[in-house]
């Protein structure tokens, strides 16, 4: 993947539901899990959105980030923590820029999904835009843990989830 365009392949229900029997895992998803979502047109509502996700995030804290989708909200808002015990970003509205074409692949789960995971190859490096909590545009380069949990809560807006892009996927014990 070059500049500009974030490619997202989507994976039939019927093949996430075949490789997940293949792993002995089940699960039902959520029809908001599978919505591309509305862009937030008032910031200020985006901002009590992404307060509701950390509340829920804080909740779990086995989490790095959630979604506005994974609380049933159709919103491109997301919240993360960009390393382990850091403080929370804000994000509304993100656009991917740029992807560098060097991949990492890591394992990764997620708290809509539990009980499974699966290895996912992400850019290690990406430029995105967004909305932050104080209302302005941001624009930045992220690297390594912090681009891939970006990359996995941006998908959730266009309605992608890591068990699409999974190379494997296994039972784990939450």
């Amino acid at each position: 993947m070059g500049k500009g365009i974030y490619n997202i392949k989507k994976v039939s229900d019927e093949d996430i539901e075949r490789r997940l029997k293949s792993s002995n895992a089940s699960i039902d998803i959520p029809l908001i899990l599978r919505t591309v979502c509305k862009p937030v047109k008032d910031h200020k509502d985006g901002r009590k959105i992404a307060v509701k996700l950390r509340r829920t995030l804080v909740k779990n804290p086995r989490g790095m980030g959630i979604a506005a989708p994974q609380c049933g909200i159709d919103a491109r808002v997301f919240t993360y923590r960009p390393c382990v015990g850091g403080a929370y970003k804000i994000i509304i509205n993100p656009k991917m820029i740029t992807l560098s074409e060097e991949m990492l692949e890591g394992g990764e789960g997620c708290l809509s999904i539990p009980g499974v995971a699966g290895n996912v190859q992400r850019s290690t490096k990406i430029t995105v835009e967004y909305i932050d909590s104080k209302d302005e545009l941001v624009r930045e380069t992220l690297e390594n843990l912090e681009a891939v949990v970006f990359q996995h809560e941006y998908d959730h807006l266009e309605g992608v989830l890591y068990i699409d892009k999974a190379s494997e996927i296994r039972k784990i014990t939450p």
